[in-house]
């Protein structure tokens, strides 16, 4: 009986071993060997957009995305103060009237619907 327990438990070490070599093969080689052959979509319409930054902050779709992660990092800030100045770069281009009409809301104000996501 003692015998059948020892066997028993060489038998369960002896799975478990094969089942972590498994593992380890399965996330260490097979996972990135598939993930290179099928990697994930691309969400943006041009992937030439992601070859600098400034073309990502430029493209609304890039520049959205790049937010939402940006946030999910925690470290949105410094994109907002960079939106921020480009809004008020642009205040300042813009002619007097266009700009009293908006405060007044006689016009519509530009849009930033990635901002709104």
């Amino acid at each position: 009986r003692e015998e059948e327990s020892h066997e028993t438990r060489e038998s369960i070490v002896a799975l478990l071993f094969a089942l972590r070599v498994v593992a380890l093969f399965v996330i260490s080689v097979a996972w990135p060997l598939y993930r290179s052959f099928y990697p994930r979509v691309v969400m943006f319409h041009q992937v030439e957009v992601l070859s600098s930054l400034e073309r990502v902050l430029r493209d609304p779709l890039a520049l959205s995305h790049f937010r939402m992660f940006l946030a999910r990092e925690g470290s949105v800030e410094g994109l907002l103060f960079w939106m921020e100045v480009e809004l008020l770069r642009d205040m300042r281009t813009a002619s007097p009237g266009v700009l009293l009409d908006e405060a007044k809301g006689t016009s519509h104000p530009r849009e930033l619907p990635f901002l709104l996501k």
